[in-house]
């Protein structure tokens, strides 16, 4: 069945490979044609995919309103399943701090840009960049102030920046539930923390407290707020339940301790506060909770594991995992059911100098990297997935070339995104050459991807541009995965689509001046199924379905354009609804992808052709679909 069962469907019966590849036509053919016309069609777009030479999305280059040169930069990337949000900082030659915000609708295909705070001539700014359903928000924290530029339509339009908090200065943290935001940001006359709220998605703001210390982490969670704060040696938090309008009095969490950023987490769930942490001289990795909103905490600690020096947490529905190793240790995963008050440990099959963990849907990703240094010839990562909390593991080694020799540095960036049965693991390297000039030369990014929880693994190359790669960034969105490549120096910004979909182009108008629309309902992964789906044609009319592996086209016909390249498989249909009802049509091409490891990283280009009595041309056509294959 369609994950779309009210759209009309094309269906198949037979028992060929071929016809469960991909069901075609009309069941208005006879039952003759109607089988020669699946087998044909199945075929046909069974051979092409499998032939198909290798491919990957292709590149794009982010605009922004900047000169191309800088001599600073860094990258933020946010994304929900409709849009992909970069946001730039740029530092030029002549003034300092401007902010260029890109965004892309079609998964990366096309990009529109803007310039959300001009250059200022002194001076730095920092910026945060947040994005959740609809609203689209941007911090800045100057020397003096610190702004919040909002847009309510997922990045099209912008309101005027509005003041946060006054007299601050430094790097900020923001953190978002629905539409209650908050800000946390040193205060330069009192040496505190300014602590600024917003309820109404950041349209006014409220500075509702200064808070002792420094800053480390803030968690939000519906009203309840959490701020962890250091001064010295020492951790203190400090607590709301109401946003942060009162404010418990602050609790000495743990003292006296020497922290790094892998040495600890913080967890929050309603009225259990966790704080999760590894003892350097001990090693071991303990745990303290409190179980009355953040007021108070035990004096002693819990010890859940022996000999480890790093951690990592993450948390799926009710179920809280921790992982603990050190250096060239076996990792062990931690899980809890009743918000940490037990735990149950299993070890995993990774041993590495250093790792992260991702939770969904009832499973667990960890990936582990060996920490080595020049003159080496490679370096391994190390994946590992468990679906029963890490009774059991499908694991994997994974290997990216890092030849280099003695003096020469080597850097490295990676990324994983889970959503089982999928995990993508993308790693970027450069190597510079030590002293003045610095000189650095790309390495072939490496993306490796399974499909089956771990069982088994691809790796694929790219080239998304010619300098060496900086900073990367996975952007999820609905069905896909996009790439993000800051490259240093230049500090351009590439963008590719690893899988998922995009649609191209603009369809040619039916009945009462409606084009029909054109969508993969389902994903792009091999072995799983792909629903290119029309909406939006004139009812109970013919279609002509055309699927190619060669690409994109752009040709004129009729009032529309042609936009997939030939030669093309052509399939037949007839759209759902009563014959002759504007807009009403629908019509879905489910079919499963095979699993053929030469098509990964091939795309496949959709568009169909309604006909359509009452158009310009007597037919419509819909946009051009492109689906890039994992």
């Amino acid at each position: 069945m369609s994950s779309h069962p009210e759209k009309h469907e094309v269906a198949s019966g037979l028992d060929s490979t071929a016809e469960r590849l991909l069901p075609s036509a009309n069941r208005s053919l006879g039952p003759k044609a109607l089988s020669m016309h699946r087998y044909i069609a199945s075929c046909a777009i069974l051979f092409l995919i499998a032939s198909n030479a290798y491919a990957q999305s292709p590149a794009v280059l982010i605009p922004n309103a900047a000169s191309p040169f800088s001599a600073d930069g860094f990258t933020q990337v946010a994304s929900t399943e409709e849009v992909i949000h970069v946001a730039q900082y740029r530092a030029e030659y002549a003034t300092h701090s401007a902010l260029d915000y890109a965004r892309s609708t079609d998964a990366g295909r096309t990009w529109t840009s803007t310039r959300l705070y001009p250059p200022v001539a002194s001076g730095r700014v920092y910026y945060e960049l947040m994005a959740a359903g609809t609203h689209v928000h941007v911090f800045a924290s100057s020397d003096q102030d610190v702004t919040c530029r909002t847009s309510p339509d997922r990045g099209q339009t912008w309101n005027a920046p509005v003041t946060v908090c006054t007299g601050t200065s430094g790097q900020l943290i923001a953190s978002q539930a629905g539409s209650f935001l908050a800000v946390l940001v040193n205060h330069v006359a009192s040496g505190d923390l300014a602590y600024s709220i917003s309820v109404d998605t950041g349209a006014t703001w409220t500075t509702t407290a200064l808070l002792d210390g420094s800053r480390i982490a803030m968690h939000i969670d519906s009203a309840r707020v959490h701020v962890l704060t250091r001064e010295g040696s020492n951790l203190w938090l400090q607590s709301s339940a109401d946003y942060g309008r009162h404010w418990l009095p602050r609790v000495l969490v743990l003292p006296g301790m020497a922290w790094q950023p892998d040495a600890w987490r913080f967890h929050a769930d309603g009225d259990v506060v966790l704080l999760c942490y590894v003892d350097p001289v001990a090693r071991g990795t303990w745990i303290k909770r409190s179980t009355d909103g953040g007021g108070s905490f035990p004096s002693s600690a819990t010890q859940l594991t022996s000999g480890s020096s790093l951690l990592d947490l993450d948390r799926d529905g009710g179920v809280i995992y921790v992982a603990a190793g050190g250096y060239r240790t076996r990792v062990e995963l931690l899980h809890s059911t009743d918000r940490g008050a037990t735990w149950t440990t299993h070890a995993s099959p990774i041993v590495s100098d250093s790792f992260r963990i991702s939770a969904a849907n009832g499973s667990v990703a960890l990936i582990g990297q060996d920490l080595e240094f020049c003159p080496m010839t490679t370096t391994q990562f190390h994946a590992a997935i468990t679906s029963d909390r890490g009774a059991t593991w499908n694991a994997a080694h994974l290997t990216l070339d890092a030849t280099c020799s003695l003096g020469q540095e080597w850097h490295r960036n990676w990324e994983m995104h889970f959503r089982p049965p999928t995990l993508v693991f993308h790693a970027s390297s450069s190597l510079c050459s030590p002293g003045l000039p610095r000189l650095c030369t790309a390495r072939p990014m490496q993306t490796w991807a399974t499909t089956n929880m771990g069982r088994t693994w691809n790796e694929q190359a790219h080239s998304v541009s010619t300098h060496a790669p900086g900073t990367s960034h996975l952007a999820p969105i609905r069905e896909g995965l996009a790439l993000i490549v800051q490259a240093p120096w230049l500090y351009s910004l590439y963008g590719a689509l690893l899988y998922g979909s995009q649609t191209y182009g603009v369809g040619a108008p039916g009945s009462s001046g409606i084009a029909p629309m054109l969508q993969n309902a389902a994903g792009a992964l091999l072995g799983h199924r792909i629903a290119p789906s029309i909406d939006r044609a004139i009812g109970g009319a013919p279609v002509c379905f055309a699927v190619s592996l060669s690409g994109a086209t752009r040709i004129p016909l009729g009032a529309g354009e042609w936009l997939v390249q030939g030669p093309l498989t052509v399939i037949g249909g007839i759209t759902s609804g009563p014959s002759g009802s504007s807009g009403v049509g629908t019509l879905a091409f489910p079919f499963t992808l095979p699993v053929e490891p030469s098509a990964r990283g091939t795309s496949l280009n959709f568009q169909a052709l309604v006909l359509d009595a009452g158009a310009i041309d007597g037919f419509s056509l819909t946009n051009g679909l492109e689906v890039w294959l994992q």
